[in-house]
């Protein structure tokens, strides 16, 4: 799968940067590490993601998304209780990649660590306001 299809699928699953809320949501911010040290300055792509853990299941809140800018995001509208987090942390390796079709791409590497890859399961409450990641 190409750099853009796994981008693209990524975006249709997390929506819009502030999607509409259907039940109540609570913010967080913080910062996002690699095993105690910054984010490379030479990302691609720094992403945080926050579904429902059920919901399908309760109808909870849409899921949110944010930018990782200088190791900080700001999620406005992470839904309250059981979730899920997703991180996109692609950074570039200074290699092209060449498509079948003739497409040259910036070939990238996925920074998140494989046992963070599946989420990080956390309980969002109104009294935890600021939530800080350690991958």
């Amino acid at each position: 799968m190409t750099r853009f299809l796994q981008v693209l699928c990524f975006v249709l699953l997390a929506g819009c940067d502030k999607p509409q809320a259907n039940g109540p949501t609570v913010i967080w911010e913080g910062t996002v590490t690699i095993q105690g040290e910054s984010l490379p300055e030479n990302l691609k792509e720094a992403y945080i993601q926050v579904r429902p853990a059920n919901a399908r299941k309760t109808g909870q809140a849409s899921p949110t998304q944010a930018t990782i800018q200088n190791g900080k995001y700001r999620l406005e509208q992470v839904p309250r209780g059981d979730v899920t987090v997703y991180f996109v942390l692609n950074q570039f390796t200074g290699k092209k990649i060449q498509e079948r079709e003739g497409l040259e791409y910036d070939e990238t590497r996925n920074l998140v660590p494989k046992s963070k890859r599946g989420g990080i399961s956390l309980k969002a409450t109104e009294n935890h306001r600021e939530q800080n990641f350690d991958l």
